[in-house]
């Protein structure tokens, strides 16, 4: 008996395939798979691993350091051979790509080698420098970076036991200053790699200290716990391979199977393992790693098929790889109403051809909605909206105001238009904190982040619709319980028009239609918004908790210096935004925050993973204003009325020499 499936299959691969045969004699592996892109279509996700035989790049935006551990404790892996062989490994692999690296040895205090490019500088370095002494790396990890850093980042491979009498300052030292500078956009600003040596190593720290030195799902710190060093020398040769030591150079993704002139349907392509992605038009990176792990997101289309061709420049010449994937550019639709047991009944072909026209224009709206998300724009119908809207003076208008507020914009001229917002979702990467109370920079980043995309797609929505600016402006920045790594930023307001042209720049402010007359009135005019966040870091000691058990009243003076501290970086960031030479003050400022709890891991010697730690957020948010070149020098007086119907206040204007105010 035969039986129908009722689940239908993916379009996406469980396992990568290998490419059958090599696409180019250079590569030593390469295998492809089927993923989910960001589209809602399924990309493609290549791995591609170069021979080490020359020639070879070095990446144009690294150097490269080896820090050697001499103290006293390391004074066998010295005499038994196994720093010289790793660093002389190391030497030979940097020698294919026409580099060598800075030499720096430590222990009580560092000793800089300078550049090493051939055995011979290494062996005297090694004479010059015996073991002896304690350890202390913070000074020789400062003065490596200080030195050797010539270009926009720094790969750093440390030897040591991890015996370090500054464990504390080495943790702060990488997760305050070099963490911050870890972005996706310049994702080689920072690589570290300790290695293990000897037989009392330091397990514990090391494995800390990787855990801690990782910043926005990218990875800076890799260790390798070994007794013996000789077992990591090809683990340190494959992650040289993944950001340092590369096959060419200005490599290039483009589609083969359409025409030149649509050669930009690749919509997203980047490198997975560093989180590093370009749109479609500037689809062309500056290095190639030996190995790589790229990710093609493609314009939708009714291909069977996808061919990719990928140039690089080696430094001789340029060298093209063709990959034909059986990668399916679409999802397959909905089956029709006529389908009954998995076997489909006789269609139109009029009908077919309608439904697979809908479909592709659907997939290819999909794909310009990405690129412009991608370069903070709108999608394709809010585009059409807003320009419907414009062209018809006559549709009706949407407002988040009430019926005084928008009867007190008309009076000065200004009619609301329509509803515009801006919204994003945001991932936050991973955060690490010291043992003491401290700035979270990557969680303040992406609030900040996360808000600037929210704005400027509001932005965006008002040139669309030629409005003169935005009230009422509201603002909702949340952390899902469905994903504690996501920020959703949301602002609505009220787009209106007033007399005379709109500006270049139309002005945003979250005031109400009541707040908005009355500074129009004293001759004020918004700007644009202003914000900022700090997440603060609340570490519980011992005396923290003694006060909260403690049976008489009294200040918690360590969550009151926590709430000044963030409150002041926020507002310190807010200012900024506003510079007096496009502003003269701020108004309508207002303060939120968010207190999370934390728990740490098991920390050596401390039993601060007992306590109960939080995260504080602060956020500032207002309006900068400036005074109008009309603005009158004396501001009328007014009255406050309130109503005896619904039992609201509004403002009436009192005329000069009138006694009694009149009202309708």
């Amino acid at each position: 008996m035969n039986f129908v499936s009722l689940f239908r299959r993916g379009p996406y691969t469980a396992f990568p395939h290998r490419f059958q045969p090599l696409p180019h004699p250079t590569l030593l592996n390469a295998t492809w798979q089927v993923v989910a892109g960001t589209t809602g279509q399924p990309a493609a996700q290549l791995f591609f691993s170069f021979r080490d035989a020359p020639p070879s790049v070095a990446n144009p935006d690294m150097t490269l350091a080896l820090l050697l551990d001499n103290s006293g404790s390391m004074g066998s892996d010295y005499s038994n051979g196994h720093v010289y062989n790793l660093a002389s490994m190391l030497l030979n692999r940097c020698r294919q790509a026409g580099v060598g690296y800075d030499l720096v040895f430590y222990n009580s205090h560092p000793s800089f080698a300078g550049h090493v490019d051939s055995d011979a500088d290494l062996h005297r370095a090694l004479d010059r420098n015996p073991p002896g002494g304690a350890t202390a790396i913070v000074e020789a990890l400062r003065g490596t970076v200080t030195r050797y850093r010539k270009q926009k980042g720094i790969y750093i491979i440390v030897i040591t036991d991890g015996e370090f009498s500054d464990k504390t300052q080495a943790m702060q030292l990488v997760t305050r200053e070099f963490l911050p500078q870890l972005t996706p956009t310049n994702p080689y600003a920072f690589r570290m790699h300790f290695v293990g040596a000897g037989a009392e190593v330091d397990r514990e720290f090391l494995e800390q200290l990787e855990r801690a030195g990782s910043s926005q799902g990218i990875p800076m710190v890799s260790g390798h716990h070994h007794a013996h060093i000789s077992h990591a020398h090809t683990s340190i040769a494959s992650l040289l391979d993944m950001s340092f030591l590369g096959a060419g150079h200005s490599v290039e993704f483009r589609r083969k199977d359409v025409p030149d002139a649509e050669s930009h349907h690749i919509a997203r392509v980047g490198q997975s393992q560093l989180q590093s992605f370009q749109t479609g038009e500037d689809d062309t990176f500056a290095f190639l790693p030996r190995q790589s792990t790229w990710v093609v997101d493609v314009a939708p289309t009714s291909a069977k098929s996808l061919q990719l061709e990928m140039r690089y420049d080696d430094g001789h010449h340029v060298k093209p790889i063709v990959l034909d994937l059986t990668v399916p550019l679409s999802i397959p639709a909905v089956r029709p109403s006529g389908w009954r047991f998995g076997w489909p009944s006789a269609t139109d072909p009029a009908r077919k051809q309608t439904q697979k026209e809908a479909l592709e224009a659907a997939q290819a709206r999909e794909c310009e909605d990405l690129k412009a998300l991608a370069k903070g724009g709108i999608p394709v119908q809010a585009r059409q909206r807003l320009k419907e809207l414009q062209n018809d003076p006559n549709a009706l208008f949407t407002a988040n105001l009430d019926p005084s507020e928008a009867a007190l914009l008309r009076r000065a001229g200004y009619r609301p238009v329509a509803t515009v917002g801006g919204s994003a979702m945001y991932h936050v990467g991973q955060a690490f904190a010291s043992l003491q109370d401290c700035e979270v920079p990557v969680l303040s980043q992406a609030y900040d982040e996360a808000t600037r995309l929210a704005v400027n797609r509001m932005k965006k929505e008002l040139a669309a619709l030629g409005a003169h600016g935005v009230v009422g402006v509201r603002f909702e920045i949340a952390r899902r319980e469905w994903s504690e790594k996501t920020i959703e930023v949301m602002v609505v307001g009220t787009a209106v028009q007033g007399p005379g042209p709109a500006p270049a720049e139309p002005w945003l402010c979250d005031l109400s239609g009541h707040e908005w007359w009355a500074l129009y009135r004293a001759g004020y005019e918004p700007c644009d918004l202003v914000w900022g966040h700090c997440s603060w870091f609340v570490f519980t000691d011992y005396g923290d908790e003694m006060m909260l058990t403690n049976y008489t009243n009294g200040e918690l003076q360590h969550w009151s210096h926590a709430l000044s501290r963030a409150r002041t970086i926020a507002l310190d960031r807010a200012r900024t935004m506003a510079p007096p030479d496009r502003a003269h003050g701020l108004v309508g400022v207002r303060i939120e925050r968010r207190l999370d709890k934390v728990r740490l891991g098991d920390v050596e010697g401390s039993d601060a993973g007992k306590r109960e730690h939080h995260n504080l957020l602060v956020s500032i948010l207002g309006t900068a204003v400036r005074v109008r070149p009309d603005a009158p020098r004396a501001v009328p007086a007014t009255a406050h009325v309130l109503s005896l119907r619904d039992g609201s206040l509004s403002q009436a204007q009192l005329l000069e020499r009138e006694v009694d105010a009149k009202f309708e």
